[in-house]
């Protein structure tokens, strides 16, 4: 098995933006899927370590997560994954982290499985989030024609 390390720090962003610019400061975090932690380089100075929770099914990752951001919280998800845990456990539950979530983050995860799968997990993510949390991902739509929004790609 090959260990694929992130090198991509762009999810800060894309998130603060998506979901308008929410307080981070003080917000427990939970970066589902989040490899290394790379969140946290394009945070910056935004998202205490102390506050942040990165779950991922690689182990490796996972250790290098560790090392690289001390102060975070970093759980290995042994969940089986034909891509990234072949040896892992089928349909083995999230890992309890002990806390509740105000915001729940994942980037690219559901575009590397089946919509069963992202559906109940999906709702377990949602089981972890604090009263007012918020749950954002990526996916991709099958059904989602990008000429019909790209205005660049509609005739004149």
């Amino acid at each position: 098995m090959w260990n694929l390390i992130s090198t991509r720090v762009t999810q800060f962003s894309y998130f603060d933006q998506v979901l308008e610019h929410p307080a981070w400061k003080g917000s427990k975090v939970l970066d589902f899927g989040g490899n290394i932690g790379t969140f946290l380089v394009g945070a910056g100075d935004s998202v205490e370590h102390d506050d942040y929770w990165c779950i991922d099914l690689n182990e490796a990752v996972i250790e290098q997560g560790r090392l690289t951001f001390p102060r975070g919280h970093f759980v290995h998800y042994n969940r089986y994954n034909s891509q990234f845990n072949p040896n892992g456990v089928r349909d083995l539950r999230i890992p309890n982290c002990g806390v509740k979530f105000d915001m729940i983050l994942a980037f690219s995860v559901f575009t590397h499985i089946d919509r069963v799968e992202m559906l109940e997990l999906v709702g377990s993510l949602r089981s972890m989030l604090a009263p007012e949390g918020v749950l954002a991902f990526t996916f991709c739509d099958p059904r989602y024609d990008r000429s019909l929004s790209d205005i660049r790609l509609k005739p004149h």
